[in-house]
């Protein structure tokens, strides 16, 4: 496995020097079994009042998994915030321009939001709640009931679908 990960991450550095795309080439990628949510993790630390990044962790669970065209996405995502230009940028700025970049000029769908199978969540994950859009049945997963869930319960259009546009959501309970 551990041979896998290091063979597509050889080849998204690859892609990421073709498109001029910058990262910390020195950074090191392990798999973590510590994430209940997030698919990956850029890690920082403060080293003469600069801040840099210091290691990539990668979910266990997209591992096991194996949809490697999303583990692709989540190792470009990471190796993104990497770059010494994007330290201080989150999802924004300079790091939406890279990841524009490596998803037009590459194939990538990189963004701030992955969406995962639903066999994956259902699987590895104990959700109470789904929100599911009526537009386009995307659904969304939560471990406990949030102001969204609230929201939705009581009919409110507060949230509107990243994917369709829709504000028609139904809250499933588990």
């Amino acid at each position: 496995m551990a041979a896998l990960l290091q063979k597509t991450v050889d080849e998204v550095k690859k892609d990421m020097d073709e498109v001029g795309v910058p990262y910390n080439p020195d950074i090191p990628i392990f798999i973590s079994e510590r994430y209940s949510r997030a698919l990956g993790k850029c890690y920082y630390q403060t080293r003469d009042n600069k801040r840099i990044a210091t290691k990539i962790g990668i979910s266990k669970e997209i591992i096991d998994y194996g949809d490697w065209d999303l583990i692709r996405n989540v190792i470009c995502h990471e190796l993104i915030h990497s770059a010494d230009d994007c330290v201080y940028c989150y999802h924004g700025g300079v790091w939406k321009v890279y990841a524009d970049k490596m998803n037009r000029y590459k194939n990538y769908h990189i963004s701030r939001i992955t969406h995962v199978p639903d066999e994956m969540h259902e699987h590895y994950n104990n959700y109470h709640f789904i929100i599911e859009c009526q537009g386009c049945h995307t659904k969304s997963y939560f471990q406990r009931s949030t102001k969204t869930v609230e929201a939705v319960k009581k009919g409110q259009k507060t949230i509107k679908c990243k994917k369709c546009g829709s504000k028609d959501f139904k809250v499933i309970e588990r």
